[in-house]
């Protein structure tokens, strides 16, 4: 990766703001840096954008910039903070829990739990993110309210009651 951009200097010479987009792979989230700002402050923080595929017709897709919500995962260029992580996982919390509440016999495999949060009003990750991550992280803590709710040894989510 090159620390400017290609071509002639004159064209960032000549900018007022400069900014850069870093993007992982073929990730849909993008990390704006901004290396040059002539008459403002320039960001502390890199911005976050998401990249959302939309069809301009049957054959042709695009991507367009859509602002990501808060909870959602920062792009892995930008090394999400732990009040960031504690945020999503809260948002992933209350959204399984009320699930679980649903159904209180139910019992869940983690995949089945994932994909059903994935789908939870006001939850915008991949329920791979949720199910590796997320489910993993809230039923190991041991000062989580979601760990009782989780059977080791049938691997099955339950509610158990608060």
């Amino acid at each position: 990766k090159s620390s400017r951009a290609r071509g002639s200097s004159v064209f960032e010479a000549d900018a007022d703001t400069v900014v850069r987009l870093d993007r992982t792979d073929k990730n849909y989230v993008v990390s704006l840096v901004m290396t040059k700002q002539k008459d403002a402050e320039e960001w502390e923080a890199p911005r976050i954008i998401k990249l959302r595929e939309t069809h301009l017709d049957l054959k042709l897709t695009s991507l367009v910039a859509v602002r990501p919500k808060t909870y959602e995962e920062p792009a892995r260029a930008v090394k999400a903070t732990r009040e960031e992580i504690a945020h999503i996982a809260a948002v992933i919390r209350d959204a399984t829990l009320a699930i679980l509440k649903e159904d209180r016999l139910k019992e869940w495999g983690t995949r089945a739990l994932a994909e059903a949060v994935a789908m939870y009003n006001g939850v915008n990750l991949s329920s791979s993110q949720i199910r590796q991550k997320y489910l993993t992280l809230l039923r190991e803590g041991d000062d989580t309210p979601l760990n009782s709710h989780y059977d080791p040894a049938k691997c099955k989510w339950r509610y158990h009651g608060e």
